[in-house]
Parts: structure tokens; sequence; C-alpha cells
């Protein structure tokens, strides 16, 4: 039994990773603050996370989402994942990482794992020489386990009532690796 369970793919090598298009964008604010209101109550109180959800419905933040590239885990025709980048302002080489959400249910399925993988590949292949985050105090550990490495510790500003801790990690993407839609190809193999 333990071997068939040992076979089985993970749900990170089921889902199909695509753009995100602008019908898409309620789909991808929707996993964006349900991420939020599940995952932060460590950090956050309930009034807290109630203001960065409503930050999260406003029109500035979809037109931050806009802005950036953003790449999407879906299990069906369901966004079940998001993932977004930006060239960074003052570091013509290094790319950052804006927004990495995974619905609560499907957290530690590896979905996270996959998009992380694939905004690096996507990023080194733009000609990136790095990638950095400002990562929640939540999730240091999961990017420190894909080789992210410290560089200093802040606070992100929400509003002008809501920051919190964050950490600043990095990574050198010195190996570049295939491109969104060829890793969304993966998904039609696991098909097969």
């Amino acid at each position: 039994m333990d071997d068939l369970i040992e076979n089985i793919p993970s749900l990170g090598r089921l889902v199909r990773l695509k753009p995100v298009s602008a019908d898409e964008m309620s789909d991808l604010r929707t996993v964006h603050e349900t991420s939020v209101r599940l995952h932060s109550n460590d950090m956050m109180s309930s009034e807290d996370v109630e203001e960065w959800t409503c930050y999260i419905r406003s029109p500035a933040y979809t037109d931050k989402l806009i802005a950036n590239p953003n790449i999407g885990a879906f299990l069906q025709n369901e966004m079940v994942a998001a993932a977004s980048w930006r060239p960074s302002i003052d570091q013509p080489d290094t790319a950052k990482i804006t927004a990495l959400f995974v619905r609560p249910l499907f957290a530690t399925s590896g979905i996270g794992s996959r998009l992380l993988e694939a905004m690096e590949a996507e990023t080194a292949a733009a000609g990136f020489q790095s990638i950095a985050i400002r990562s929640f105090q939540n999730a240091t550990g999961f990017f420190q386990t894909k080789g992210y490495r410290i560089s200093s510790y802040g606070i992100r500003v929400i509003s002008p009532s809501l920051s919190f801790p964050v950490t600043f990690m990095r990574k050198a993407l010195t190996d570049p690796k295939r491109s969104v839609h060829e890793l969304g190809a993966d998904h039609e193999e696991a098909a097969n």
C-alpha cells in the first residue's frame, strides 16, 4: 500500500500553470483573499485580516495585480494558487516576487513549490541574475527550503493602520530553467 501512495503524483505536478488573463482577475483576488484570511491568523488580528482583505477587493489592488506578470495554478478550471513577479526598480539584475498565494485547502501539496519554480524559470529566462522576496514571517521557512537566504528584516505597510514584520530574502538564478509554458506542459504529461 505504501508503494501505491508513493507513486501517486503530487497535486503540484497535476496543476496546469498559465499566465492569468484579465478575465481571471476576480479569481486571482479570491485566491489572495482566501489565503490571507486563513493563513494570516497567527500573525494578524481578525481586524487586521479584515482590513487587508478590504484592500485586496479595492481597485488599487487590482491595478497592482495587472501591472505584474501573474501565473495561475489551475486544477481543472479552478485557480487554486497564483504567483507574480516584477523587475526590481533599484537592482536591474534582480526580479522581485510580489505574491505567492495558495488557497489553504491546497497548502503543502507542492503547488507553491511548482509556482516558485515557474517564476524562477521565467525570471531567469528573462535575463535576471537573482530573485528576491519580501516574505511574511509565516512563509520564511518555505523559502529557506528552496534556497533563499535571509538578507534583512523589515516592516510591510499595507495601510496607515496596518503593518507587520517581513523577512527580505534572495536567491541567485544561475541555471535558467524552462518557461512557464513549458512547465505547464508537465500537466499534459501527468494526465497521460
